[in-house]
């Protein structure tokens, strides 16, 4: 392995080049990655192109060295350039795995300036559609898939709905792997207490049915979508409230506002309790908590790779109503309900259906999710296969 004199030879060097550590799917999925424990395998470093976001004093705490290098945001910089590839010279990596478009663009080249033995590639997006996404995202993402059959080793994909939708627009088939995200089954988990606390906070009762969107603000997420289906579903369930969290989702954002006091809905805060109610709570760090005080989690996207927010309140046993995209559907699998995207009728019935389960059939369903998502997504077996791919690759190269 690819090793400076001195140090153990059988432990693996990763540097994760990430563009930014804002709030995000990718970024969740690295930290869990770095997080869990792998017996001292691996040492971890990463490089964010930009700052070091929210996430910072996280991975510090977790003991992972972090490398911000400070760039613009859609800014290239030939000297930030050399500077990470000088920063790779350093560190020696045995493996550069890279995290989203402009990571796997500019951190792919640096990391073959430095003759690092192995790269990969991530990719997230199971939505490649312009209405859907930024116009310089999908410019490296054009010259990604130009590249992707000389540069890197294997392409990472998140959900076989992402492989697909790259391959379909011209990235190497032959390269790409799917592993989904991981989910800590442990600290995702029923919580009783944390479901009468936060709903005491919030002024909502124990039996009132509480519906919970999680997603940041971004236009795959298609809030627009819930807004109608929650309308419709407040017409038929007066009794229902809505919670709403991630980052940009507050009263500060005008065409979320608009687009719910459109729909009919109100927006309250904790402690008022309003018919037809709407919770903005902004971005959260208690997930956990917030997936054990709703009842029903509703995914409304447009577009999604692998949703960790679904498998993630799935593992709470907290059952799930998510729109066909990504691997949506397959995380779900029997558990849940399944409906096309950009459908608020369809989302709506969903909805009521799940709440007007019998109670012994929900809680049911709420067990045989959890278990599901222990059988097929923990972060462990999610870690041996990184584990597994990581040393696959660099048993080809020697």
């Amino acid at each position: 392995m690819h090793c400076p004199a001195g140090s153990d030879p059988s432990r693996m060097k990763v540097a994760h080049i990430i563009t930014g550590l804002g709030a995000g799917g990718a970024q969740e999925a690295l930290l869990k990655l770095v997080g869990s424990a792998d017996d001292g395998r691996i040492d971890h470093t990463i490089v964010s192109l930009i700052d070091e976001g929210l996430h910072g004093t996280r991975l510090r705490t977790l003991g992972v060295p972090l490398h911000a290098l400070g760039m613009r945001p859609g800014v290239p910089s030939p000297i930030k350039f050399l500077t990470l590839v000088r920063l790779l010279q350093r560190l020696q990596p045995d493996v550069v795995q890279t995290w989203m478009y402009h990571a796997d663009l500019f951190g792919g080249l640096a990391a073959r300036a430095a003759r690092t033995p192995a790269l990969l590639w991530s990719i997230r997006h199971g939505n490649l559609d312009p209405a859907a996404n930024k116009a310089s995202t999908l410019r490296v993402a054009k010259i990604c898939a130009r590249l992707s059959s000389r540069m890197p080793d294997r392409i990472l994909s998140v959900s076989h709905a992402a492989a697909r939708t790259h391959a379909a627009v011209g990235y190497d088939a032959m390269k790409l792997v799917v592993i989904p995200n991981g989910i800590d089954c442990e600290r995702f988990a029923p919580d009783a207490e944390s479901r009468a606390r936060l709903r005491a906070e919030w002024g909502i009762g124990e039996t009132t049915p509480l519906v919970g969107l999680f997603s940041r603000w971004d236009p795959q997420k298609d809030h627009a979508n819930f807004a109608a289906a929650a309308e419709e579903l407040a017409r038929a369930r007066p009794d229902v409230r809505f919670a709403l969290a991630g980052e940009g989702i507050d009263a500060g954002n005008s065409a979320l506002c608009t687009a719910l006091t459109g729909a009919g809905l109100t927006i309250g805060g904790p402690g008022v309790h309003l018919a037809r109610q709407v919770l903005l709570l902004g971005r959260r760090d208690d997930m956990p908590a917030l997936c054990s005080a709703i009842d029903v989690l509703a995914s409304s996207s447009c577009g999604e790779g692998f949703p960790n927010v679904v498998a993630e309140a799935m593992s709470s046993e907290t059952p799930c109503v998510v729109t066909d995209v990504g691997d949506s559907a397959e995380i779900v699998g029997r558990y849940g309900a399944v409906v096309a995207p950009r459908d608020a009728a369809a989302l709506a019935r969903a909805l009521a259906h799940m709440l007007a389960l019998p109670a012994k059939d929900f809680a049911a369903i709420g067990r045989a999710a959890r278990q599901s998502i222990r059988e097929r997504f923990s972060i462990d077996s999610v870690r041996e296969r990184y584990i597994a791919l990581y040393r696959e690759i660099l048993a080809q190269q020697r």
